[in-house]
């Protein structure tokens, strides 16, 4: 009558049987699920593992966050709260600002791969010009490099995005306008207010150094938790590549956005003339995420450089919080 204490623990940890066919182990919250009643045909999948505990007949199972993740992946979304994403980066010379005709050139930055962050605001590698400039770097590099070396790398310089009103006329202290960002809901918001343009309208066009996937375009104003609400003032943001900027401003629409590919469609459709400062523009409609006084932040952002460094098209972005990210 005696049973061997090995056994004994063998059949306390054996999975039993209920009377609709579940099996139990002796873990409790671990139900197995028969493999013709198994929702994903696995035998031997506890409900734990497919992202929750045991529920009630006819319940629910929950669904991991791991799982609301890929679901909004797939579906072309973005999950609600952090790591956000960045989709476009863009910085223009003054050279090419003033070669599109200065004042009257269109806001948007051509496309870099990767942007170089500093207190001074941005800058990105680009094939070396013609002229004294070029031919020094060339000269330079040369000198560096072995003829077999030139052969397989492009002379390259850096140069830095031009922002005027920053450099000419931005009041101090000016490193808090060193970037400039946007959150992507914005140009979504306008495509949607805009259906017949909504093919002409391309990211970018608003003149971003910085386009963000997944924040809402408008700020957040309120008490709670940021990362379920989007950017506000004094957010720090960190990127995978390796900088952190600190959100210090609001950026307001200006006159440049007359300069947009699409501007006659948009002022057919949303001509508007403020009330209280007689300023006109499209871009003050208040149905529009441009607005700052509807929509503060749709316009995008202006950040100071917390931590020089690379940010690159990829990269993910969490929000920093005392005590580390979020």
């Amino acid at each position: 009558g005696h049973t061997h204490p090995k056994a004994q623990q063998r059949a306390e940890k054996a999975p039993t049987r209920d009377g609709r066919g579940h099996l139990f182990t002796s873990r409790p919250g671990h139900k197995i699920m028969p493999s013709s009643t198994s929702p994903n045909g696995k035998r031997g999948r506890t409900q734990a593992d497919e992202g929750g505990g045991t529920t009630e007949e006819g319940g629910q199972k929950p669904v991991s966050k791991r799982i609301r993740a890929q679901k909004a992946r797939d579906a072309g979304k973005s999950p609600s709260s952090p790591p956000w994403t960045v989709v476009r980066l863009g910085a223009k010379t003054k050279h090419d600002r003033d070669a599109g005709g200065k004042a009257r050139s269109a806001p948007g930055k051509p496309s870099h791969p990767v942007l170089k962050l500093s207190a001074s605001g941005c800058a990105f590698e680009a094939p070396a010009r013609n002229g004294p400039l070029g031919m020094l770097t060339a000269l330079t590099r040369w000198l560096a490099a072995s003829n077999q070396e030139l052969t397989q790398q492009k002379v390259t310089t850096s140069q830095q995005d031009f922002n005027e009103y920053r450099s000419n006329r931005a009041p101090q202290p000016v490193h808090e306008r060193a970037v400039s960002l946007c959150a992507l809901d914005t140009y979504s918001r306008l495509r949607k207010m805009m259906p017949n343009i909504s093919d002409g309208i391309a990211d970018g066009d608003l003149g971003e150094n910085i386009l963000i996937q997944g924040p809402p375009s408008r700020a957040a104003l309120g008490e709670t938790a940021p990362s379920e609400e989007g950017f506000r003032v004094g957010m720090q943001l960190r990127f995978s590549s390796g900088a952190e900027i600190e959100l210090c401003h609001i950026n307001n629409p200006c006159y440049r956005l007359a300069n947009v590919p699409w501007n006659a469609a948009a002022k057919e459709a949303f001509d508007w003339t403020s009330a209280s400062t007689d300023k006109k523009g499209w871009w003050l409609h208040p149905k529009l995420p441009l607005n700052v006084d509807a929509n503060p932040g749709g316009r995008g952002w202006l950040a100071k450089v917390v931590k020089e460094g690379d940010v690159r098209v990829g990269d993910e972005v969490v929000v920093v919080v005392e005590g580390g990210e979020q």
